[in-house]
């Protein structure tokens, strides 16, 4: 796999280990790198594309007027639907970055054992990157990233996505077996994205898209389990 990575450092020592360690990963996974140190948000928004970068690493404690976490709100305001990771030396920022749908996060210092369980994360959700959707003789190409949720619809199951839905005449059951670890059944008639799980309160899920879930009771316990072992990972 060819990565394009942008990183969001203002400090170089840091920098310098970040690099250190993806090069590293790279020569030992096969997987092709390409790096794309800002030091700034305004300077990597000088040169910034929507989609141009597969991962961003953002330091959240930036000495700016805004943090990692609001300039990378503003990235997702912007279009950009690549991963982000942050970098930073507190443990109280960790669960914060499901704001801005962050893949991870790596506490400072940075070492070559947690950089390698992130980067083998993002291998895992994307090394099959599509759902392959059928319906009569049409064939569509769907990014599991694009994918908020899958509700139960009369015989069919609706792929939720942003600005559009698809109808797909299969079970949930069988849709499970098809999807990637961060798809997680919630109940009998959802299937959710993990990754687009705002909050959950009680048994109500809270998806960024504005949709409430109020999770099966043999589900729940499951929800809140994979949901907090997708973020430590």
């Amino acid at each position: 796999m060819n990565l394009k990575i942008a990183v969001l450092e203002d400090k170089e020592n840091d920098y310098r280990i970040l690099e250190s360690a993806l090069k590293i990963w790279s020569e030992g996974s096969g997987n092709r790198i390409e790096l794309f140190w800002y030091q700034t948000g305004n300077e990597m928004l000088k040169s910034f594309e929507q989609d141009g970068f597969d991962i961003l690493f953002s330091d959240i404690e930036l000495e700016e007027n805004e943090t990692g976490l609001t300039f990378c709100g503003r990235l997702r305001e912007l279009g950009y639907s690549g991963e982000i990771i942050f970098l930073t030396a507190f443990r109280e920022y960790v669960f914060r970055g499901y704001d801005v749908r962050a893949l991870h996060y790596l506490l400072k210092p940075i070492t070559q054992e947690n950089l390698s369980v992130c980067m083998d994360k993002y291998l895992t959700i994307h090394a099959g990157d599509f759902y392959y959707f059928h319906k009569e003789n049409d064939i569509v190409k769907i990014r599991y990233y694009d994918m908020i949720l899958i509700r139960k619809e009369k015989h069919d199951a609706v792929i939720q996505m942003k600005n559009m839905a698809y109808a797909e005449r299969v079970s949930l059951g069988e849709m499970e077996k098809r999807l990637p670890p961060q798809f997680v059944r919630c109940h009998k008639s959802y299937i959710i994205n993990i990754m687009y799980v705002d909050s959950i309160v009680g048994s109500l899920i809270y998806m960024a898209d504005g949709t409430q879930i109020v999770a099966g009771r043999k589900y729940l316990a499951d929800v809140r389990k994979e949901l907090l072992a997708f973020a430590q990972k």
